[in-house]
């Protein structure tokens, strides 16, 4: 409990003096509506990284304050909020949480401030000042696939939303397929659905037809579960893939009596509190862990999207200084290297302004009798 004893000499060593400002960072996240789920465990795990950047001391002695605001899962609202920021004169902000939204409010931006989404599904621009978390939706797709080939499983049926996040899984799995080491892979079936749908029987039912020996469920949150329905009350007993926006045990655990015997993530070695590497790479995570159990949180991959985008933007403000601008902390973000976070060594030279690739992935099972995730590859889903 390192950062807490921390805490306590700072706060003895200030008594009596006159607390100095704290510095806003402003966080727009789902909050309510369909990606409520990731949103609310992020907001969690940035009030977790706030208590313990306070405990080393803030930013030059200066606590930070995250202040949350909801964008209901909802594009309009989105863009609302960050014109909101925007004619604050923020330099930097975290959120939006949805692709979508993500995508509706990366025009904003253009000329700062630095935004740095939840979602890694959206692919900014080389040298935008929109930056995803994560590992992109692309490299989860590539590990999953690279993970199903190792395993044998060549005939793969995917059914995913109308939706960008939908959009974005096909073109994802597209590209996978048609690299030269997956050349006898096959996708027997391609199904979609509406968010609002109430039923999937029907093109579970293609699926089934088709004979697939993989099923990629690609949908987040709340359409995931009807997925999940689908696929119960068909009787399809397959091994089936997801993405990790998927990963927060409040969404399995809603969906715990009708979640199929195989169910494979695109992981992170953070999501398993056990599976943390030893020494400097694993003491971030380590770190992650303690804090969210000091505040009775529950530590999941989900959670944790925005904690290095955190951390990676106190850093840039420790070392230019808490006012600095955007263009500052832009740049200083591209030019980022050698950064230890809980996803792992963060480079973004390479121009994909998320500093990751799929050699950061482990696929991860879900295990029903322990509740938790299992590791079942090494890092890029090679076996």
């Amino acid at each position: 409990m390192l950062f807490l004893t921390l805490a306590l000499v700072l706060a003895g060593a200030s008594a009596g003096a006159a607390a100095p400002d704290p510095i806003d960072i402003y966080a727009v996240l789902p909050l309510t509506g369909p990606a409520a789920f990731s949103g609310v465990d992020n907001q969690h795990s940035l009030l977790a990284l706030q208590s313990v950047v306070n405990a080393q001391g803030g930013v030059r002695g200066r606590p930070i304050r995250f202040q949350f605001l909801d964008e209901a899962s909802d594009a309009a609202t989105a863009v609302q909020l960050t014109n909101q920021l925007i004619a604050k004169h923020v330099q930097w902000m975290l959120g939006p949480g949805v692709v979508a939204n993500c995508r509706a409010t990366e025009p904003l931006v253009k000329d700062g401030p630095v935004q740095y989404c939840q979602s890694p599904a959206v692919h900014p621009a080389k040298d935008s000042y929109l930056f995803s978390s994560s590992v992109s939706s692309h490299d989860q797709v590539l590990a999953l696939v690279r993970y199903a080939r190792a395993r044998g499983w060549n005939r793969i049926a995917t059914i995913t939303l109308t939706d960008a996040t939908g959009q974005d899984g096909d073109a994802a799995v597209d590209g996978a397929l048609a690299l030269p080491e997956n050349k006898a892979m096959t996708l027997v079936r391609r199904e979609h659905f509406n968010g609002n749908d109430l039923s999937v029987g029907a093109q579970i039912a293609d699926i089934k037809a088709a004979q697939p020996q993989v099923v990629f469920l690609w949908a987040p949150n709340a359409p995931f579960g009807t997925l999940l329905h689908g696929v119960h009350d068909a009787g399809l007993s397959l091994p089936m893939m997801t993405t990790n926006g998927n990963m927060t045990y409040s969404e399995l655990k809603q969906f715990e009596s009708i979640m199929p015997s195989e169910l494979y993530f695109p992981g992170l070695t953070y999501a398993v509190a056990s599976a943390a590497p030893p020494g400097d790479l694993g003491a971030p995570q380590r770190i992650f862990h303690e804090a969210m159990d000091a505040l009775h949180y529950s530590a999941s991959l989900q959670s944790g999207f925005l904690w290095d985008p955190g951390m990676i933007l106190v850093q840039a403000l420790r070392t230019l200084g808490p006012d600095a601008t955007s263009a500052q902390v832009h740049t200083y973000i591209e030019n980022l290297h050698g950064f230890i976070g809980i996803a792992g060594a963060y480079d973004f030279r390479g121009g994909n302004q998320r500093g990751l690739t799929a050699d950061n992935l482990v696929v991860m099972r879900w295990d029903t009798t322990k509740n938790d995730w299992v590791p079942v590859s090494k890092l890029g889903g090679k076996t």
